[in-house]
């Protein structure tokens, strides 16, 4: 007689980069993806939340705070040497 609870499959799509970076984690602690996903449902589960924060570092909202100026920036493109160095003369004067 099977006594196993019931199983149901999640997909989720993730990163190349980033799976590949767990998935070393992950077998150095001798843990499979699975286990990984079944722990972190117990826990929200169990605590009705999230078990952590969910939030931007540091450096993070620096990028976007970066982006979004860099979005406000004019930006020329010089094809030749003498574009380039109209642009940069009239720079200069400003």
């Amino acid at each position: 007689m099977d006594t196993k609870e019931p199983k149901r499959r999640i997909q989720a799509k993730i990163d190349a980069d980033t799976a590949d970076q767990v998935d070393d984690v992950l077998r150095r602690l001798g843990l499979s993806p699975s286990t990984l996903v079944n722990a972190l449902y117990k826990r929200v589960a169990a605590e009705h939340r999230i078990p952590f924060e969910l939030e931007l570092t540091p450096r993070e909202v620096a990028a976007s705070r970066l982006a979004d100026a860099a979005k406000d920036v004019r930006a020329e493109t010089a094809t030749t040497q003498e574009e380039l160095d109209r642009w940069l003369a009239e720079s200069g004067e400003r």
